[in-house]
């Protein structure tokens, strides 16, 4: 695999805390690593985190979530469009003076009520983004122990919780919780080493 566009954040400035992503679609690629992440953990590790945000690239994460949230953004103008063309919003909310600006607060605040149930859903398919990545870093490398390092020493950085409530985990967390992903990194060893 080659990957030609890696940059090294200059985090440290701002904070302690260690990171590194992928971003881009079409040529415009590019894995970023903070330069804490760099200080802090051994090549092996470093080539693990590169493989795992390789494994993004290669599964297409970003453009699969670019598309999905561009969907429902077109869904949420149209529907919004519609709401507002009229005076439906103005009868069901009693509305003396239906101004514009009266039916655009109206659709925010329903917008805001109806995507909440969308929130979990985008954490679910980023969580599984995740695990894909995993994955494919895992197969890339053909080991587990720099990936679940690298883990460990990251959660430590950056004052992980470990055991999060499961609830409050698959509504708001965007990467499954550390010690769950640790130790399926962990299982999978017999299958990599």
């Amino acid at each position: 695999m080659k990957i030609n566009r890696v940059f090294s954040m200059d985090a440290s400035k701002r904070s302690s805390h260690s990171n590194a992503y992928f971003t881009g679609i079409g040529h415009v690629k590019r894995i970023v690593l903070f330069d804490t992440l760099l200080a802090n953990h051994g090549a092996d590790e470093i080539i693990a985190i590169l493989a795992h945000e390789a494994g993004h690239w290669k599964k297409k994460h970003v453009l699969k979530m670019l598309v999905f949230s561009q969907t429902i953004g077109l869904i949420g103008f149209y529907l919004a469009h519609k709401l507002t063309a009229g005076n439906m919003l103005a009868d069901i909310f009693m509305l003396d003076n239906s101004t514009m600006h009266a039916k655009l607060l109206l659709v925010v605040f329903i917008g805001t009520l109806a995507l909440f149930p969308l929130k979990p859903l985008m954490a679910y398919l980023s969580r599984r983004h995740e695990l894909e990545a995993d994955n494919f870093a895992m197969q890339l490398t053909g080991t587990t122990g720099p990936m679940a390092e690298a883990l460990i020493k990251l959660g430590k950085d950056n004052l992980a919780n470990l055991h999060p409530h499961p609830l409050y985990a698959s509504v708001y967390y965007s990467h499954p919780p550390l010690a769950q992903r640790v130790k399926r990194i962990m299982s999978a060893t017999n299958n990599c080493d």
